[in-house]
């Protein structure tokens, strides 16, 4: 599937983590401009996404956040969504300042383990129509 479209501030996540999907909750709640777009890395539109940055995960424990043409994973990739999100919350891009290796070891954790932190499914909450044409998938 080849995807005519600016690839500006797009936030591709797993579809079938609990964690995923509360930190999409939490950046629809926090992402006052509404200009973050969300597709999950297993759906059709992700997997064409993925493939025009050359990224090919064969596991899906990282986030991907394409913004302005770019793509960002791992820590970085969190901390650029918080550029788009409102206060205090967007502050947390000062964690740049900490080394990268640093931020992914962590990152790298939690995703290993992703799977355990919220070992139920969480509530669903009732998209708006607001909501859903943020989704792409």
């Amino acid at each position: 599937m080849k995807i005519d479209f600016n690839y500006d501030k797009i936030l591709l996540f797993d579809g079938d983590c609990s964690v995923c999907n509360k930190s999409v909750q939490f950046v629809l709640k926090w992402n006052q401009e509404d200009n973050i777009e969300f597709a999950s890395l297993q759906s059709e539109i992700g997997k064409s996404i993925l493939q025009h940055f050359d990224l090919n995960f064969s596991d899906l424990s990282t986030v991907v956040f394409i913004d302005k043409n770019q793509a960002f994973i791992q820590s970085d990739a969190a901390l650029q969504v918080c550029n788009y999100l409102g206060s205090p919350i967007k502050y947390l891009n000062l964690l740049k300042v900490i080394p990268k290796a640093i931020r992914n070891f962590i990152y790298d954790l939690i995703a290993k383990n992703r799977h355990l932190i919220i070992r139920k499914k969480y509530k669903c909450i009732i998209p708006t129509m607001e909501m859903k044409r943020r989704f792409l998938d």
